[in-house]
């Protein structure tokens, strides 16, 4: 039997970086118990927002008003992706206001959570890391590609090991896939190698 069987955890959580599926999945075996993510930005006092177990999508406190842009036209959005943008309220923010921090992070819009009613935004990476293109929109989230190549027993570090080594995932160091967008015979073909 393993220790960590005998701790009768009722949640753990996590934050910092991101947590794909497999490593979520993994935790959960050994820990028996819910993982679950936080978002957060140091930048705006209070800014972190934690995953719902119900739509999982991840729920700002009220001190903190998000808002998501398209990429396209930097207008709030109505579709399901776009930029994070962060406003702190009074009086966490009063001796430095900071109005729509744009984030630099690509969010999906979670709508109909009936948890919580405002909005929810499941973060989907890094817009510097992602596959924009300029009318389009995102292509191909960066935390995609960590989620594929997560899932390639090959190419994924082997955690099981030791108990010591949970912390360890592929999502730590440089990148080891490319993701391209070539035009090929006048439509557009994304590749990625890993």
């Amino acid at each position: 039997q393993h220790p960590a069987n005998d701790l009768a955890l009722r949640s753990i959580a996590v934050y910092g970086t991101y947590l794909g599926q497999r490593q979520r999945e993994h935790l959960e075996g050994i820990f028996h118990c819910p993982i679950l993510n936080y978002y957060g930005i140091s930048e705006i006092a209070g800014a972190v927002a934690e995953e719902c177990v119900v739509c999982r999508g991840f729920h700002f406190p009220p001190i903190v008003v998000p808002e998501v842009i398209d990429l396209v036209h930097l207008k709030p959005t109505k579709g399901d992706f776009g930029e994070l943008l962060l406003t702190g309220l009074l009086p966490y923010c009063s001796i430095q206001p900071i109005l729509r921090l744009r984030t630099g992070d690509l969010v999906q819009v979670v709508r109909d959570c009936p948890v919580d009613k405002d909005i929810s935004v499941r973060p989907m990476g890094r817009i510097s890391r992602s596959l924009v293109h300029p009318n389009l929109g995102i292509l191909f989230p960066s935390f995609l590609g960590r989620e594929v190549i997560d899932s390639v027993d090959v190419v994924a570090r082997d955690t099981t090991a030791q108990l010591t080594a949970l912390c360890l995932s592929s999502t730590f160091g440089p990148p080891r896939y490319d993701v391209k967008l070539d035009m090929l015979e006048g439509s557009e073909a994304m590749e990625l190698k890993v």
